[in-house]
C-alpha cells in the first residue's frame, strides 16, 4: 500500500473572468500575498471581474494533487455593484456605498432595462448613402451589359457583320 500524502497547505488565488470560464492570475499560500495581488489587479483593471477563491486539497481525487475544493471569498464585479476592498472590511460591498468612480455605474433600485431590439428614443444611427450609391451604380451597369448581350438584335457584344 502507497504511503499516504502529507497533508497540503491551503491555498488562495486570484482569477479573472474569461468568457464562461475563469483564468487564474496569482496562487499562493499566504492570504495577505494574495489580497495584495488582488488589489493590484482591480488597481490596473477596474472594470474587470475578479474573484478570490481558497483551495482545499481534494484526498479523494483520482490524480492527487491537482484536484482541489474551492470556496469563493471575494468577488469583484462593477457591473453587478460588488466592489472588492479587502479582507479587513465586512465583505464586498455596492458601488453607491464605496463611493465608487466614475467607470462604475451606480443603479438606484431596479433596472430598467430594454426589451431586444428597441431603440432609444432619438438615437441616431449612421446610414451607408456610399455604399447605398455603389451598389445601385454597379446594379445599373451590370443591367446595362445584359441588354446589350442579349437583349439587342445581334445577340453579342460584337459589332454586326456586313
Amino acid at each position: 500500500m502507497p504511503a499516504p500524502q502529507p497533508p497540503q497547505p491551503t491555498r488562495f488565488a486570484v482569477q479573472r473572468a474569461r468568457g464562461k470560464s475563469w483564468k487564474t492570475i496569482f496562487v499562493d499560500e499566504d492570504i495577505a500575498n494574495v489580497d495584495r495581488a488582488m488589489k493590484e489587479v482591480i488597481r490596473l483593471n477596474a472594470k474587470g471581474c475578479f474573484r478570490l477563491i481558497r483551495l482545499d486539497h481534494n484526498p479523494e481525487a483520482k490524480f492527487d494533487g491537482l484536484e482541489f475544493n474551492w470556496k469563493l471569498i471575494a468577488l469583484h464585479a462593477p457591473r453587478n455593484g460588488q466592489l472588492y476592498t479587502g479582507l479587513g472590511g465586512s465583505g464586498p460591498t455596492t458601488a453607491a456605498a464605496a463611493g465608487a468612480g466614475p467607470n462604475v455605474r451606480r443603479t438606484s433600485g431596479p433596472s430598467k432595462a430594454r426589451p431586444a431590439g428597441a431603440r432609444r428614443v432619438g438615437e441616431r444611427v449612421a446610414v451607408p448613402f456610399l455604399l447605398y450609391g455603389l451598389v445601385a451604380v454597379l446594379g445599373a451597369a451590370i443591367a446595362v451589359i445584359l441588354y446589350l448581350k442579349f437583349g439587342s438584335a445581334g445577340g453579342s457584344l460584337a459589332p454586326p457583320r456586313l
